[in-house]
């Protein structure tokens, strides 16, 4: 793949993303968790819906960082850099908040603390600390999947590799509506519930990288979207047809207008962003319900607060650490003779 400048409309979508989620935290998801009011039936303010977008760009990302990665290790190591230093400050916050200013049903075990650093607590059965967390579960799964898809030397056959999974999600389905249950663990390491979202986002970025646009790729949106459809209905696929539309939108060159330096910077703070907004921001709001003032004012205080600390955590973490670890892997941080595999990826 040719060299290509950061595909800064990918940062953009993240900032969406993550204010698609804290917008549905911020508001009927609070309403719930506080008030025992149900959330309505409102598909397009569910916050799952941008969960699934930054899945969608998951996959568009991993399938990039494949390419350039050396080894297994050498992608392990990079997503390591990449996702655990914030998370670990994010979680002694999350534990610091917690013993100090409790939420209801707020308790924390060493043994829930322990598990949680790891950041595979669900596959041990042990609840995360904040109710965020559960997403990066899937996405260590995924990583998981694409190793194994590295290792195999399958890197350039990713389509393919796409298209048997699809139908490992169908047969999953098909097993289950005649009632054979697999264990519920197996999916989640296959990520039955949220492959097509990946999957989108690996075939976008293979048409991106190649310039080219191939019946294979169309096969497989469609097999995704309908896929989604079988999961969750017709109506509540819109949102994904909408994301299937900016990305290709995006990959023609078609939404530079949307490249604004605050939307970018959204997108830059963004993972720390989703880590914190919960736990800064419901406090906020309780805070403001505790005092009698209006939820219009609380609601866009505890955004500001929690993308002030998200951008603290960015600026004396984030990015230091990721600096740190890649330039220590990079100088011979790591034995070769302990890689897991050798020679780069095949192009796709």
């Amino acid at each position: 793949m040719s060299e290509k400048k950061r595909f800064l409309e990918l940062d953009v979508f993240r900032g969406i993303a993550a204010l698609w989620v804290a917008m549905f935290h911020f508001t009927l998801r609070f309403d719930q968790a506080f008030l025992d009011q149900p959330i309505p039936l409102k598909p397009f303010l569910d916050g799952t819906y941008g969960v699934q977008l930054f899945f969608m760009i998951s996959g568009f990302v991993i399938l990039m960082t494949l390419q350039r990665s050396r080894s297994a290790v050498d992608f392990a190591v990079h997503r390591f850099a990449r996702l655990y230093p914030a998370y670990w400050l994010s979680l002694a916050l999350a534990c610091l908040l917690i013993t100090l200013a409790p939420l209801p049903n707020q308790v924390l075990t060493p043994v829930q603390v322990a598990a949680n650093a790891t950041m595979v607590q669900r596959f041990l059965f042990i609840g995360d600390i904040d109710g965020v967390y559960w997403s990066l579960a899937v996405e260590l799964a995924f990583y998981a999947l694409m190793i194994g898809v590295f290792l195999c030397r399958a890197v350039h056959r990713i389509l393919f590799v796409c298209c048997a999974w699809l139908v490992v999600v169908a047969l999953w389905r098909a097993s289950a509506a005649m009632g054979v249950y697999l264990p519920g663990r197996v999916g989640e390491l296959l990520i039955v519930q949220y492959a097509q979202f990946f999957v989108c986002g690996i075939v976008f970025f293979d048409a991106w990288s190649r310039d080219d646009w191939k019946p294979i790729h169309t096969l497989l949106l469609v097999a995704s979207v309908l896929t989604q459809a079988s999961i969750v209905g017709v109506w509540k696929t819109i949102p994904m047809l909408l994301f299937c539309a900016m990305f290709a939108l995006a990959i023609t060159g078609r939404m530079t207008a949307i490249r604004k330096p605050f939307l970018i910077w959204l997108g830059v703070i963004s993972y720390p962003f989703y880590l914190t907004h919960q736990m800064i921001g419901y406090r906020v709001i309780r805070l403001g319900d505790d005092l009698g003032m209006s939820r219009f004012l609380f609601v866009p205080v505890a955004i500001v607060a929690s993308l002030a600390v998200a951008a603290l955590i960015n600026k004396a973490v984030e990015k230091p650490a990721l600096r740190a670890i890649r330039g220590w892997y990079d100088r011979g941080g790591v034995n070769p003779k302990r890689e897991l595999a050798v020679g780069k990826a095949a192009k796709v």
